[in-house]
């Protein structure tokens, strides 16, 4: 019978002579058989931890703007050659003062603007500021309608705030030849009056 000995710790002696084998591999099998079960290995759990700034600067939400322009108009129909000016109310409806507002435009090519005054140290709240804007379209403007943005930019605790804007739409018209529209006004009384004068001689006779 082939029976291992537990003084047989290893293969090779099992290989060498093992009584009552009658093979080299059913007296390894035999031996495996015999020892004790392996102990399983331990596990190991790893967790990750995220953390997440607590900068505010990185809300993504938008903010109402604190600063509100208006105008009487924004709307303007020109000839070509003439310039447009435009008062601009800017209100502060915010909860804390403004600094540095400004106002900008963005335009046509050929267009410039101007801004006067061209910053505002400060504006508290509930507290507006005029300024005066002035458009000049392009010399070789052609008949059209145009668009100038206005855009407006303030700061508090050095920190840029958010801004609406508006948009101020021209209208540019044909120059109206006022020589030509006389003449024609002269040609017509003359043409009238000629009539009236043949008509009379006809009556006459």
């Amino acid at each position: 019978m082939c029976a291992i000995s537990p003084a047989i710790s290893s293969p090779p002696a099992i290989l060498r002579a093992v009584p009552g084998c009658t093979s080299r591999f059913e007296a390894v099998t035999r031996w495996s058989s015999s020892l004790a079960p392996l102990t399983a290995p331990a596990r190991f759990e790893a967790t990750t931890t995220t953390s997440i700034p607590s900068d505010t600067s990185l809300t993504t939400s938008r903010l109402p703007s604190p600063i509100r322009s208006r105008s009487t108009s924004l709307f303007s129909e020109i000839a070509p050659g003439e310039t447009v000016t435009a008062d601009v109310t800017l209100k502060n409806t915010g909860t804390r003062r403004l600094d540095n507002v400004r106002l900008w435009t963005e335009q046509a090519s050929g267009w410039r603007t101007i801004v006067e005054p061209d910053v505002i140290p400060a504006i508290d709240k509930d507290r507006e500021q005029r300024v005066k804007l002035s458009i000049f379209p392009a010399e070789s403007v052609a008949v059209g309608d145009y668009e100038v943005r206005i855009k407006t930019e303030s700061f508090a605790y050095n920190r840029r705030v958010p801004a609406e804007e508006k948009i101020y739409r021209l209208s540019v018209k044909g120059r109206t030849h006022l020589l030509g529209i006389l003449s024609l006004m002269v040609l017509l009384l003359a043409l009238g009056t000629g009539i009236v004068i043949v008509g009379v001689k006809l009556a006459r006779r």
